[in-house]
């Protein structure tokens, strides 16, 4: 690499990565480079997909949430029933007054 300061692509390769212009990895077949981009418009777009995701996330939480809720009062109220009617049958089998 005439008049440049890296001797080698390598060099230059490896010297984008520790500038983090590149995301630089040596892989058995060779050198893989995947440019990262900083275009404030970029990053932005980048921030509402995480920002959605995460809401999205959030829902599904929410949800699961208010299932697992709802499973509980209905296993409470199941539970309440088998007492009720329990009681009312040991009511009826004493003798009355």
């Amino acid at each position: 690499m005439n008049a440049t300061q890296w001797e080698t692509l390598t060099d230059f390769t490896k010297w984008l990565g520790r500038e983090g212009l590149c995301k630089v990895d040596e892989t058995p077949k060779g050198w893989y480079i995947q440019y990262i981009d900083r275009d404030p418009e970029t990053i932005r777009r980048q921030q509402e997909q995480e920002r959605k995701k995460k809401q999205d996330l959030d829902d599904e939480e929410k949800t699961a949430k208010f299932i697992e809720q709802q499973v509980r009062r209905g296993l409470e109220g199941k539970e309440l029933v088998r007492k009720i009617a329990l009681y009312v049958s040991l009511q009826l089998k004493t003798p009355l007054g």
